[in-house]
């Protein structure tokens, strides 16, 4: 059930604060979300009272974005009340690849814990791609599964194709790897898979088509 009434508060046409009251005359605050954002109109802060309104006691989520011209203010990391901080990885000494960084194409997400971010434990999930933007393997190292639209044998630095053992169908061609997609993008067959340490496939886990 939706309380009696619920105000938005806009600041320089972005929401500022959310409030929800318990009474219609808005006298009485139950929660409220307040945001907090940089000069490029991204978040930077972001906090919710579940008791009332939001003051200096109040958990926030903080935002932080590069700072260089050349990389567009893009997401780095997301910290929590807690702590933990998500990191966004367009570059690392894992990978070895300028591209990523150059088109702030995301190469990884990875937990800061207070290790190396290059090191697999840490690592949540990276990403390979087929062209500019089309994610065709999300592995995921700490439990050795991965999401393939690929045909692939070995992943160590990004996947190595084996376009001879690619599965052949009557819709696509001889050497087409990505038995996933469809001509034209579209997805096909979707499937989870155990991996080994080298990233080799050892079981289907799950599998959609």
């Amino acid at each position: 059930m939706l309380p009696p009434k619920t105000h938005l508060s806009v600041f320089e046409g972005r929401v500022e604060t959310l409030t929800s009251f318990s009474d219609t005359s808005g006298n009485i605050a139950v929660n409220q979300v307040k945001r907090t954002y940089n000069g490029f109109g991204q978040v930077t802060i972001e906090q919710q009272d579940h008791d009332g309104t939001v003051n200096g006691s109040t958990p926030q989520v903080q935002y932080a974005y590069s700072t260089t011209a050349d990389q567009g203010s893009r997401l780095t990391k997301i910290t929590y009340p807690n702590g933990r901080n998500v990191n966004y990885l367009y570059d690392s000494i894992m990978y070895g690849s300028n591209l990523y960084t150059t088109i702030s194409r995301l190469i990884a997400i990875a937990v800061d814990d207070g290790s190396d971010l290059d090191t697999a434990p840490d690592v949540l999930e990276n990403y390979s791609y087929f062209g500019l933007s089309t994610v065709v393997v999300r592995s995921r190292p700490e439990n050795l599964t991965q999401l393939s639209y690929a045909y692939l044998t070995t992943q160590d630095i990004g996947p190595v194709w084996n376009t001879a053992a690619a599965p052949n169908a009557s819709n696509r061609n001889v050497e087409d790897i990505y038995i996933g997609l469809a001509n034209h993008g579209r997805v096909v067959e979707q499937r989870w898979e155990e991996v080994n340490s080298d990233g080799d496939s050892v079981q289907a886990l799950d599998h959609f088509k």
